[in-house]
């Protein structure tokens, strides 16, 4: 089935072949909005996962999106893919065996001191299914520009997931105390792409995952905005990048002023930024919850 969109040569090639035998409704569809961009809608049940391919002959097909399942938008470069033609590959990620990733500093790290700190992503592993692989390289003292040069970088790169939450932001912020880690927000930028293009060369999916604040009080009892402008930068790095994106800052910053500084005490430890045990689990469910259609098949 074509489509051909008016006053464009643009061609969009609908391919609904699903690769299990689960009757299953997909779309594909393509459309102008009010700024004169043109977009491609996909949409697939949750535990059916598609990539967005794209062809200028019909015969070579490229990936041009992340891994997906549920509803997709997708930006259409012009006039690159003028006359390209398009297709959803589909398959079944109901139970198939994956590995997620966890890249970050201290805040998303796991502690070996049972009772003491933890990063949220020592509480991610009791929500995943048993086919979900789950391993974090986040480390105390990481930012964007010590990762691309560390061991863990050469780890995920061996590894090959099919799934890397992205958190950095906090020690890249960090300007007085060491200057081999902080970044200004152009070198953050830089190197958040840096790493999605990293991820996406070895097949892997990136998610971003904005910087969680700390958790201090002003006098109304609201949560200091601090780490907003790198949440920020975060932001605007997955629209570019057409990315996925945990806005991490925001949902844990409504959730303690939801909580109210007491309420909200057992999450954090005496810093008030790593987080207790309790408090991991709790700010991994608020990262869980906000997963892309596809990993959100994967939650228990």
């Amino acid at each position: 089935m074509f489509y051909r969109l008016r006053r464009s040569s643009l061609v969009v090639l609908f391919l609904a072949l699903l690769l299990t035998k689960t009757a299953a409704a997909e779309s594909l569809a393509i459309y102008r909005n009010s700024a004169n961009k043109i977009w491609i809608e996909a949409n697939s049940p949750l535990e059916i996962g598609y990539r967005l391919q794209a062809s200028v002959d019909f015969q070579s097909w490229t990936d041009i999106n992340d891994q997906a399942s549920g509803p997709l938008s997708y930006r259409i470069d012009q006039p690159h893919d003028t006359n390209s033609f398009f297709r959803l590959r589909t398959w079944s990620t109901k139970d198939a065996p994956l590995k997620l990733v966890l890249l970050g500093d201290s805040t998303v790290a796991d502690y070996a001191l049972s009772g003491q700190s933890a990063g949220w992503g020592q509480g991610i592993y009791g929500y995943l299914k048993p086919n979900v692989r789950v391993i974090n390289l986040a480390i105390a003292f990481q930012s964007t520009k010590s990762f691309l040069a560390s061991i863990q970088k050469d780890y995920l790169e061996r590894i090959k997931p099919e799934f890397v939450l992205i958190s950095f932001g906090r020690v890249d912020a960090l300007v007085m105390w060491d200057a081999s880690y902080y970044t200004s927000m152009v070198e953050y930028e830089a190197n958040l792409k840096a790493i999605i293009r990293m991820v996406r060369e070895f097949g892997g999916t990136p998610i971003l995952v904005t910087p969680t604040g700390p958790r201090e009080f002003d006098a109304a009892g609201k949560i200091v905005p601090l780490l907003e402008d790198r949440s920020q930068v975060v932001r605007d790095v997955a629209a570019d990048s057409q990315a996925y994106l945990i806005d991490l800052h925001e949902l844990s910053k409504n959730l303690f002023n939801e909580l109210g500084p007491n309420g909200s005490a057992y999450i954090s430890t005496w810093d008030n930024v790593h987080f207790t045990l309790k408090g991991a689990d709790v700010i991994a469910g608020l990262a869980v919850n906000a997963f892309p259609g596809i990993l959100r098949a994967q939650v228990k």
